[in-house]
């Protein structure tokens, strides 16, 4: 009995299986026959068990024959005679029980012991959690009421708008999703404003019908069908085909909704079919975008990578010329640090597999190539000005005339950077001197690849052909809402 009461005492030290069952086995109730009071030889008052009955928090200790507090032995933190040596005054137990069981200690205590397993920390955070989900959804509540307070104000704008355009554009998502995004433009009051409209999901059916009828559908909400006099997609068929494309059906609806084919995207298939003309370019591209990927792959070559050049190669995005740009640049910048990386895996054979050995020779063999310094010099050059143009066809407040001259412009640079080529071939020499570059390096090597301006700017006066034609009134007022149309 002794080592039970001692067991009470340490309840707090017990893991919460040991101590549901402590609890579950109940308060300890024996009979203590040796607890009296006595006066002299008399005994005058002895323990009844009955006071277990009228008291369900008492319990005693045969062996110490006093009695002890249940609740306060397995909660309370404080010392007391219910919990130290236990009480065994007979003459003065009423008293003292009804001073115990109104004391903080004590009914703090039994509260513990009455709610012991209803409050556990794993049930506290599940209740956590529905708060949480409680606040997540009342804030998706307020995002909805957000969205269509704007799509509010953006309806009593467009109503207000004399003419309005859309730009239309599709993706797929991570989960192999179809999405389209909607963008309406018009003018309030003075100002050119774009509404992005949000994303909708198209899988289900991807051919020009339905998506002129899902634009059509989305116009009809704001009720701008008859105002729409511009529309500008991508340079994919099923958008810009002229018998067939969405354009041409939202045309057949409304007549006066001039396409007008993204100068940007025209810009990024200017160059990208330019370095198809010629099967030097592409194998230079080729290679240009596996290096980035050879690194992208391994996260062990990124951390050599990190080590030597301090500089990572920017990703290759087939869509974006501008990041074949970027990482043309960068491989210029550290030539001869990426040239380092790669004879420092030859020369540690044991810390590389097969494959990353003979890709890292590879590399470094063709970096090491006159040829490849020549494309790097040549499409740098061509870069620094295609960028910019970037630039400026992404720019929405450009106007369409101001687009148009920068494109003559660039077309004009390429041109001169043509008849300027003898002093591009000296300063290639001069680099593959510096950079030691001492394979041959002989001009006859080279003739025909200064070509890759010519076709640059070949495919750059395809660009200007459907350079939009104001003939009359209204596509003149139009032109001037397209403002930046780009």
């Amino acid at each position: 009995m002794e080592n039970l009461i001692s067991t009470l005492k340490h309840f707090s030290k017990l893991d919460f299986q040991s101590k549901q069952a402590v609890i579950n086995n109940g308060r300890p109730m024996p009979e203590l026959k040796d607890l009296l009071q006595t006066n002299g030889q008399k005994i005058t008052r002895s323990f009844q068990t009955e006071w277990y009955q009228r008291k369900d928090w008492l319990c005693g200790c045969a062996t110490k024959n006093r009695l002890y507090c249940f609740p306060c032995l397995l909660f309370s933190t404080s010392d007391n005679v219910w919990t130290d040596i236990g009480f065994g005054d007979l003459k003065n137990l009423p008293r003292s029980l009804n001073k115990h069981e109104r004391s903080i200690t004590h009914i703090q205590s039994q509260i513990a012991l009455k709610t012991f397993g209803t409050s556990r920390i794993d049930l506290a955070l599940n209740d956590q959690q529905r708060l949480n989900v409680s606040i997540h959804n009342a804030k998706n509540d307020l995002i909805e009421a957000v969205s269509d307070v704007i799509k509010n104000d953006i309806r009593h704008e467009i109503n207000a708008a004399p003419f309005v355009g859309v730009e239309v554009d599709e993706t797929t998502d991570v989960t192999n999703k179809a999405q389209v995004s909607v963008i309406l433009r018009y003018v309030d009051t003075s100002d050119v404003k774009e509404a992005f409209l949000g994303f909708d999901d198209v899988s289900d059916d991807r051919r020009a019908p339905a998506i002129a009828d899902y634009v059509l559908g989305v116009l009809g909400k704001y009720n701008c069908v008859e105002k729409l006099v511009a529309q500008t997609y991508d340079g994919a068929a099923v958008m810009a085909s002229a018998l067939n494309g969405v354009q041409a059906k939202i045309r057949e609806k409304v007549p006066e909704a001039m396409f007008t084919h993204c100068y940007a995207h025209k810009l990024n298939l200017v160059l990208s079919h330019s370095a198809k003309c010629m099967p030097e370019c592409r194998t230079f591209f080729k290679t240009v975008e596996g290096l980035a990927a050879f690194f992208n792959k391994s996260t062990k070559r990124t951390h050599l990578l990190d080590e030597v050049v301090k500089r990572r190669l920017p990703r290759a995005a087939p869509t974006r010329w501008s990041s074949n740009s970027r990482l043309v640049h960068t491989i210029s910048m550290y030539q001869s640090d990426l040239r380092a990386v790669f004879r420092i895996m030859g020369e540690n054979p044991d810390l590389w597999d097969n494959d990353t050995l003979m890709m890292a020779a590879g590399y470094d063999l063709w970096l090491s190539k006159a040829s490849t310094c020549f494309f790097i010099m040549a499409y740098e050059g061509i870069f620094s000005e295609t960028d910019a143009l970037f630039r400026v066809l992404q720019n929405k407040v450009m106007d369409i005339g101001f687009c148009c001259a920068r494109i003559r412009d660039t077309m004009g640079v390429v041109e001169r950077q043509r008849k300027e080529f003898d002093s591009f071939y000296d300063g290639f020499e001069q680099k593959c001197i510096t950079l030691g570059l001492t394979d041959n390096v002989r001009r006859p090597d080279f003739e025909g690849v200064d070509r890759v301006a010519e076709n640059t700017e070949q495919n750059a006066s395809l660009m200007m052909e459907e350079e939009p034609r104001c003939a009359d009134t209204t596509e003149n007022q139009q032109s001037g809402f397209l403002k930046g149309w780009i």
